[in-house]
């Protein structure tokens, strides 16, 4: 009796033994199919950095939402202005025209709280889509001009397209 019972015991010890390292392998292998689904998926996703402390200067006039692509310092320059704050994170964005260009949405002057939001920055080719979101919200007691400047690495430069959600 004790002998079939510890047989039993051994028996069910190595079947789920085996049972585990054939679900360690399958799960390995799984893991890296997934790794290599993350990374065809994310080729496409561009990385960027969005700007902060930075305002649409007076001077700046339109009459709609403008997409733009900043390639110099110059041309930033003449669009922008730095509003530097107290704190750690006080100091404007740094951004280095020789290796990085901006893509900017302006918004026109308003009352209402305005903000635009990021959806995604892809890349298909020679085709870079830039997603972006406008919230309206309540109106308030002064005007603004919002804006969105995103920092992009040059190495990223193609035909840049924009999607408004």
């Amino acid at each position: 009796m004790k002998t079939n019972l510890l047989l039993t015991a051994v028996v069910v010890c190595f079947a789920v033994s085996s049972c585990n390292s054939t679900k360690s392998t399958t799960g390995n292998d799984d893991v890296n199919s997934v790794e290599k689904a993350t990374e065809k998926v994310t080729d496409r996703h561009i990385s960027y950095e969005l700007a902060k402390n930075y305002f649409v200067k007076n001077t700046h006039k339109n009459e709609a939402v403008e997409e733009l692509e900043i390639t110099t310092q110059e041309q930033f320059d003449d669009i922008f202005g730095m509003a530097a704050t107290m704190g750690e994170k006080g100091m404007p964005t740094k951004i280095d025209f020789s290796k990085q260009f901006v893509i900017a949405v302006i918004g026109i002057v308003t009352d209402k709280a305005t903000d635009f939001t990021v959806d995604g920055l892809l890349k298909d080719g020679s085709d870079i889509t830039f997603k972006y979101t406008e919230k309206v919200g309540k109106e308030m007691s002064y005007s603004i001009q919002p804006s969105l400047i995103v920092i992009v690495d040059k190495s990223y430069d193609g035909n840049l397209k924009f999607e408004k959600k």
